[in-house]
C-alpha cells in the first residue's frame, strides 16, 4: 500500500452519533453505524466512535468503550467530544446528523473545523417534517443558515449536489456483507411465509399486507400466507387493530423484536421479505433503504413500494408495487414466490449483486477519496492508506 506523511499524526477518523441508538426500535440505524465504522477501518488505521446518549457521552475504539463522561446537555457532549478530538490528533471526522440545528450544533462545528476536515451525513432530506417540536423546528430554520461555513462536504441519499450551500457527495445504503449470513436453497410448499422487519413507522405501511391477506382470504387460496411482522414502534397497535378486525390471528403474527438466534430462526424460514411500502404518506418517491439490501444479500426476493436505487424492480427477485395506499395484491406475491422458488441458485446470484455493487466500502470511498483530497490543502494532514487507489 501506498502512504503519504505531512506531519506526525496517525491515521485516524472521529465517527459521532447523538441519538439514543440502544433502543430496539433503533437497531436499523445502528447496524448501519456500525457497518459503516467497519467500512472506515478498511483505511483509517483506527476509527474512534464518539456516542451521546442517555446523559452519557462515550468514546469507543475497536468496539470497545475506552473512555465516557458524564454530559446532561447537547452542549456538554460536544465539549467533551472536541476534548478527545484535540487528545487523540483526529483530524477527519465523520458526524450523523440528527434532526434539527441548534446553537451548540453550530458553535460544535465552527470549533471542529479548524482543526479538522468534517463530512456531514443527512440520513433524511428533507427533514423538516420529521421535526415534532415547534421550538426545534423555529431553531432549525435560524442556526441551518449559518453551516455553509462549518462543514467541508454533506453526504446524503437525496438528489441534491448542494445542501445549505455545501457540495454533496450523494450515495445509497449499504451493507457489510460479512454480517449477514448467506440463504439456503428453498423446497416449494403450500404455506407461504412472509417476513418484514421495521421499526414499524407509518411509511413502513405493512397495513397493505394486512388488508391484502384480507381480500385473499375470500378467494380460492391456492396457498397458505403467513406474515411476521419482526419489530416495534408506533403502528404496533394500529397493526393488532386490523389483524383482529380482519380475523388474521391465525395469519398475521406481531412477533416483537428479534436479534441473534431467534432473528436467524425466522429468517430460515421466509420465502419473502417485506420492504417499505408507504413512503407515500411522508412524500418519497425514490429511496435506498438497507432492508431490502440485506433481503437480497441473505437470497430472500422481496416486495417493495418505491423506486429503489438498487434495483429496477424488474429483477426476478423483487415484485415493485405501487406507492399507494391500495392493498397488495397476494397474486403478485404467489406469482415472486412461483418464480424463484424452484431456483436453486437464485440466492447465489442475489448475494454476488450485492457484494459486486453494494458494500459500505463500495460506497463510502468517495468519502475517504474527499478525505484524501482535503489532506493535501491542510498543514497537519494525517498518514492515509492507499490514498490513490
Amino acid at each position: 500500500m501506498g502512504s503519504l506523511r505531512i506531519g506526525d499524526m496517525n491515521n485516524q477518523l472521529a465517527f459521532i452519533t447523538y441519538g439514543n441508538y440502544g433502543k430496539k426500535h433503533l437497531a436499523g440505524p445502528k447496524n448501519k453505524i456500525d457497518a459503516q465504522i467497519k467500512a472506515f477501518s478498511f483505511w483509517f488505521d483506527k476509527v474512534y466512535y464518539f456516542s451521546y446518549t442517555f446523559g452519557t457521552v462515550f468514546c469507543f475504539l475497536n468496539n470497545h468503550e475506552i473512555d465516557k463522561r458524564q454530559a446532561i446537555t447537547r452542549e456538554d457532549a460536544f465539549r467533551e467530544i472536541y476534548y478527545w478530538i484535540k487528545y487523540y490528533k483526529i483530524h477527519n471526522v465523520y458526524i450523523r446528523f440528527e434532526l434539527f440545528f441548534d446553537l451548540w450544533t453550530v458553535s460544535f462545528l465552527k470549533q471542529l473545523r479548524t482543526i479538522s476536515v468534517i463530512a456531514l451525513e443527512l440520513p433524511d432530506y428533507p427533514y423538516d417534517t420529521l421535526i415534532r417540536n415547534p421550538r426545534a423546528v423555529l431553531e432549525d430554520e435560524i442556526f441551518r443558515k449559518n453551516i455553509s461555513d462549518c462543514v467541508d462536504i454533506i453526504v446524503t441519499q437525496a438528489e441534491y449536489s448542494k445542501i445549505f450551500g455545501i457540495k454533496t457527495i450523494r450515495i445509497v445504503n449499504g451493507v457489510h456483507i460479512d454480517d449477514i449470513p448467506e440463504w439456503r436453497s428453498r423446497k416449494k410448499e403450500k404455506t407461504i411465509h412472509l417476513t418484514g422487519m421495521a421499526c414499524l413507522n407509518k411509511w413502513h405501511g405493512y397495513e397493505r399486507v394486512i388488508e391484502g391477506l384480507k381480500n385473499y382470504r375470500s378467494e380460492n387460496k391456492e396457498y397458505d400466507i403467513k406474515f411476521y411482522i419482526v419489530g416495534e414502534g408506533a403502528e404496533s397497535e394500529k397493526y393488532k387493530r386490523l389483524i383482529e378486525t380482519y380475523n388474521l390471528m391465525d395469519d398475521v403474527f406481531l412477533v416483537g423484536f428479534k436479534k441473534g438466534t431467534e432473528l436467524e430462526e425466522l429468517y430460515s424460514i421466509t420465502d419473502i421479505g417485506v420492504g417499505t411500502l408507504a413512503y407515500y404518506k411522508i412524500n418519497i418517491t425514490v429511496g435506498s433503504p438497507i432492508k431490502t439490501l440485506e433481503y437480497c444479500a441473505r437470497g430472500i426476493p422481496f416486495i417493495y413500494g418505491y423506486t429503489d436505487r438498487a434495483f429496477n424492480g424488474n429483477e426476478i427477485y423483487t415484485y415493485n408495487v405501487e406507492n399507494n395506499e391500495d392493498p397488495i395484491d397476494m397474486n403478485g406475491v404467489i406469482q415472486l414466490y412461483e418464480r424463484t422458488v424452484t431456483d436453486e441458485d437464485i440466492h447465489i446470484k442475489m448475494r454476488k449483486y450485492v457484494e459486486d455493487n453494494y458494500t459500505w466500502k463500495d460506497i463510502l470511498k468517495p468519502v475517504y477519496d474527499f478525505y484524501c483530497k482535503k489532506s493535501n490543502t491542510k498543514s497537519d494532514v494525517v498518514q492515509r492508506k492507499d490514498c490513490e487507489s
